[in-house]
């Protein structure tokens, strides 16, 4: 068996691993294509799908790709992003600095802990409310009507 050099093995380790980079985005924009061929949402998940669906009708089992693959190689990543249909963008209720007095940090906790439920706990949170108090109805049913036609956006 012939000893390799230590420079030898890093330079046919380097080929090998372009190699399988050029591959990997090779394998995303085939299944961005096919997936924008069916009007298919463009995810990771989803790309890795249908590179399994394409790897298993050409008995190819090359064309198969992880989601982190496509995240730590560089092109494959911009590739995804290009055309992905979501934003990682944060949705931030900016009303809650308008509040003057500023909120506790109970008050805070509170919107955090409320704001995970859904519109339909809520109002069943304020129906609840009304019944332990009766003599805050007027109050309650004006808190109602706003929940209701309120569309929480958090």
């Amino acid at each position: 068996m012939k000893d390799f050099s230590e420079e030898e093995r890093k330079s046919s380790l380097d080929t090998l691993y372009s190699e399988r980079r050029k591959k990997s985005v090779e394998i995303v924009k085939l299944s961005i294509e096919t997936l924008q061929q069916r009007n298919v949402k463009v995810t990771l998940q989803a790309i890795v799908n249908i590179a399994m669906e394409l790897s298993k009708e050409s008995n190819d089992n090359n064309l198969k790709i992880s989601h982190m693959t496509i995240l730590r190689n560089e092109e494959c990543r911009k590739l995804y992003e290009s055309v992905r249909e979501h934003q990682n963008k944060r949705r931030k209720n900016n009303n809650l600095k308008k509040i003057d007095p500023p909120l506790t940090r109970y008050e805070v906790n509170k919107i955090r802990e409320l704001s995970r439920l859904t519109k339909n706990d809520l109002v069943l949170l304020v129906i609840e409310s009304e019944r332990k108090n009766k003599n805050e109805l007027s109050i309650n049913t004006k808190l109602r009507e706003k929940l209701i036609t309120l569309q929480i956006k958090i």
